[in-house]
């Protein structure tokens, strides 16, 4: 454990060097220690400050080497090797690092939580993918994605699906052109598709991606999409790559982009990572058609289904669930609640989750008893489990 990160932090904050995220890191974690003072002192306190909290900052790294520089995020500097969590709700801070440590000197961290008689084990790579006869497949649980090529079916490293599936025949064919294909992921799942024409899909929990078997012949390249998914799509100039969900067609050549329609968050979220997307209302006639909103990169559609509208956003956070990470960014516990009930396939009470904004970063590899005393650490807010049923206590 090194905390060479803290200290120069603290060094930066001394000189006069470091950002405005940086210093509101050091304030909000002075003002923890002593919430009955403004943070207004002399150069001299300020320096025995940072000497005192220099000592007593949770923020640690883990490494057997010294660590590299790591590239800072937009939101807030990216401290450590392994880079703490730091969740900021009020006057609240916590940070919390990837090797599953909390600091030590807290013991009532996740380990000491008596409430969850079994903890919850975070989501994992689970899929079923149905045919068109009806037929579903269960995809392996130790594969991370599947492959559909010339109409025949293999997992993402290669090996057959057909062994455990005879149905597909030894070469695991998908037989008849143009079949309609659905992948589906349950509460706590998660698989990766790559379409004929080598789009790759990234599905979130409780989604589902209908596509055909082959695109050959099909003026459009399109899809349907219930629930979350990021794309990024194979560039063909010739035949536009459409992804519908219930209020919106969204069309490109290729580019990268995610779109959450899940029906609970009452409105479809398009991201624009990088390329161009064209976002659009589904309705059959042209004049329910005709306003169309273009999108950037790091810009966002929110669709009501009466009207779309556009806001810049950090990208990277909204499609930070692909690489293993729930990044919230000025997000409320409403919705960081349906993120976590879904991914841990629990049930939370939605009446009782309080008003709250959170920033932080949150592994999706841990069990959920962590990510709840993360929640608790960086709020007032307590949370009750009976089962798999989470409620709020504040």
């Amino acid at each position: 454990m090194q905390k060479h990160n803290a200290i120069n932090l603290l060094a930066r904050y001394k000189t006069g060097t470091c950002t405005a995220e940086e210093q509101a890191i050091v304030e909000t974690f002075y003002n923890q220690y002593h919430p009955e003072k403004a943070f207004d002192l002399t150069a001299e306190e300020v320096a025995a400050e940072m000497e005192r909290l220099g000592a007593v900052l949770p923020l640690y790294t883990y490494s057997h080497t010294e660590p590299a520089p790591v590239k800072s995020r937009r939101m807030w500097p990216r401290i450590g090797v392994v880079a703490a969590v730091l969740l900021l709700a009020g006057a609240g801070l916590w940070f919390y690092s990837y090797s599953g440590l909390f600091d030590l000197r807290h013991p009532e961290g996740s380990a000491a939580r008596g409430d969850l008689v079994k903890d919850i084990a975070p989501g994992k790579n689970t899929a079923t993918l149905t045919l068109a006869n009806g037929k579903t497949i269960e995809l392996s649980d130790a594969k991370t994605g599947v492959v559909v090529d010339a109409s025949s079916l293999k997992y993402s490293d290669g090996s057959a699906i057909a062994g455990r599936h005879p149905e597909l025949g030894s070469e695991s064919k998908i037989s008849g052109p143009n079949m309609m294909l659905t992948a589906s992921t349950p509460r706590g799942g998660t698989y990766q598709i790559i379409l004929p024409d080598g789009t790759k899909v990234w599905l979130n929990a409780s989604s589902s991606l209908k596509f055909p078997s082959t695109f050959t012949g099909l003026v459009n390249r399109e899809v349907e999409l219930s629930g979350e998914a990021y794309l990024e799509v194979t560039k063909d100039k010739k035949h536009p790559f459409v992804v519908k969900t219930a209020r919106q067609e969204v069309e490109v050549l290729g580019t990268e982009f995610n779109i959450n329609s899940y029906a609970d968050e009452g409105i479809t979220k398009t991201t624009l990572v990088a390329g161009s997307v064209a976002v659009r209302d589904p309705g059959a006639s042209a004049a329910a058609r005709a306003f169309t909103v273009i999108l950037k990169p790091n810009q966002q559609a929110l669709n009501t289904g009466t009207a779309i509208s556009v806001k810049e956003v950090d990208a990277e956070s909204i499609v930070a669930w692909k690489n293993g990470l729930f990044l919230f960014y000025n997000v409320d516990l409403k919705t960081i609640m349906r993120q976590v009930a879904r991914w841990y396939d629990v049930e939370v009470d939605m009446a009782t989750v309080p008003d709250k904004e959170f920033y932080g970063e949150i592994p999706r590899n841990v069990p959920l008893s962590q990510v709840l005393t993360m929640l608790e650490a960086a709020s007032k807010i307590k949370f009750k489990t009976e089962g798999r049923r989470i409620m709020v206590q504040q």
